[in-house]
């Protein structure tokens, strides 16, 4: 009997040992895996899911006013509803990941009067111009380490990460500022896509590589939806509008140009010296002259053109102004295609509008993965690509009548 009984106990404890045993083996093995500095080799946990770093907490929505800026507490809600859909639909696995819910609140930057105010300095004071972004963003780390209390964290001193984001009426994610042209009541900028069939600026393989990275170019989920690459800022960008109508931008002319930058003249001329000054106020005058007869035709500029007060001071009377100042999207030359993209400036009215309402646009968005083989990166993809539901979203926010069940991600 006491045999008898032994045996049972010693088999009631069989199954308890054996998952204590592969336990310790999980944890040796996962100790091991970590290098003298306690950074883990991809390999072993490139399928692994690290999860995020916080639980975002989402309590009743109210407005929060800041730098100068007034959000409503519909739109924080709105930024605390995209954050749990994106939340339930992607739990990052062989990346770390790092939410926060975001309110554009440009930062508060040294008067314009000031010595030291320079380009760095206009470029986040011109964000002023900018109308209300919200939603969630956030980093994921590619690097990880483990703390003292065994927790996941970014390995230290290492930026290895990609950010995403999903906010409502952004511009700065997919704009780039002019940032001479642009001043804190009005935006500037220029949107850099990759096309697949332009040969030239953009063009290696690598882009087109990314470009149909786990189907992006062609996903059935996104095919409602206007989504590109941005070879420059090498990020995937999904753009949701009503109707799938253009986004609120217009194209600036060229007379509409040169007023802004007989406009900016000034600001553009405080860091630099009389001389300087001089010689640039010569070379807007040749702009001027040589551009007289297109003031109606629209500015389309090269993806890496910043003006400047040097920029003016190299133009002289043997200076071709149309080798830089384009009014064509594409120039063909010694068999090289070079493109050009349209600079813009959002509508009048549409800041006023975001302010207030609900999103007028919304873009989603994630960097080019660091690796395009990692196993992290692959799953993050296919959950942006191909598991969340946009359409789900397309319909809360801009169809006739809001879905009544709850959102559910593609499986």
């Amino acid at each position: 009997m006491a045999d008898s009984a032994l045996s049972i106990k010693n088999n009631q404890m069989k199954p308890l040992t054996f998952l204590l045993f592969f336990w310790s083996l999980a944890f040796q093995a996962t100790a091991q895996f970590a290098n003298s500095r306690g950074a883990y080799d991809k390999k072993y946990i490139e399928n692994l899911e690290l999860g995020w770093m916080k639980k975002l907490q989402f309590t009743q929505a109210k407005p929060v006013a800041k730098n100068g800026r007034t959000y409503t507490a519909a739109q924080i809600a709105f930024s605390q509803q995209l954050a749990s859909w994106w939340l339930s639909s992607y739990t990052p696995t062989g990346l770390l990941g790092d939410p926060e819910l975001f309110q554009l609140l440009p930062e508060q930057v040294l008067p314009v009067t000031d010595r030291s105010y320079d380009y760095n300095e206009a470029e986040k004071d011109n964000f002023k111009a900018l109308p209300n972004a919200y939603g969630v963003t956030g980093r994921l780390h590619y690097n990880v380490s483990k703390t003292a209390t065994q927790k996941f964290a970014p390995s230290p001193g290492n930026w290895s990460y990609t950010t995403w984001y999903m906010q409502a009426n952004s511009i700065q994610g997919i704009g780039k500022q002019v940032v001479w042209l642009s001043s804190p009541d009005e935006y500037y900028f220029i949107q850099t896509r990759y096309d697949a069939k332009q040969r030239g600026t953009f063009a290696g393989d690598y882009y087109e590589e990314w470009y149909n990275y786990r189907n992006f170019a062609n996903s059935p989920n996104l095919k409602k939806y206007d989504h590109y690459l941005d070879p420059d800022s090498r990020r995937y960008n999904i753009i949701m509008t009503k109707d799938n109508k253009p986004l609120p931008f217009e194209q600036v002319t060229v007379a509409e140009f040169i007023g802004r930058l007989e406009k900016r003249f000034a600001v553009m001329a405080k860091s630099a010296r009389g001389t300087e000054v001089e010689r640039a106020k010569k070379g807007l005058a040749i702009i001027k002259e040589q551009m007289k007869g297109k003031h109606d035709e629209y500015v389309y500029l090269s993806y890496n053109t910043q003006f400047s007060i040097v920029d003016l001071y190299n133009i002289d009377e043997r200076s071709k102004v149309s080798d830089w100042l384009k009014t064509s999207q594409t120039q063909e030359k010694n068999g090289y295609t070079s493109v050009y993209y349209p600079l813009l400036h959002l509508k009048k009215g549409v800041k006023e509008a975001c302010s207030t309402s609900g999103p007028q646009w919304i873009v989603f968005s994630i960097g080019v993965p660091i690796d395009l083989k990692y196993g992290g990166f692959i799953h993050l993809m296919d959950n942006f690509v191909s598991r969340f539901n946009y359409d789900y979203i397309y319909q809360y926010v801009f169809g006739d009548k809001k879905p009544t069940e709850a959102y559910k991600p593609f499986k």
